[in-house]
């Protein structure tokens, strides 16, 4: 994570339960600042959304690994490869 994206996650979490709050100050800032940290954010959720998917994704392969799903079902129902499969397998 870049310094920028470090000092937004920051104040996002100084400013969990006041997001609107935030979203205040981020209107009061000069246009280029305000354009740059909207954007900032919309990376971090962008990010954090896209973590959040994978590790639902691991979390899926793992399971059925572990119920001793066949490997070519489970590529079809998490939408895997068969080598991503297989490396979270090398891992259990």
């Amino acid at each position: 994570m870049q310094a920028k994206e470090h000092y937004l996650h920051y104040i996002s979490v100084l400013y969990k339960n006041e997001n609107e709050r935030l979203m205040d100050i981020i209107k009061e800032l000069p246009a280029d600042a305000k354009e740059s940290s909207m954007h900032l954010i919309e990376l971090v959720e962008y990010r954090g959304e896209k973590k959040g998917r994978e590790e639902y994704k691991k979390s899926v392969v793992r399971n059925l690994l572990l119920k001793n799903a066949d490997i070519d079902f489970i590529c079809e129902v998490a939408e895997v490869s068969k080598e991503y499969v297989l490396e979270i397998q090398k891992k259990i």
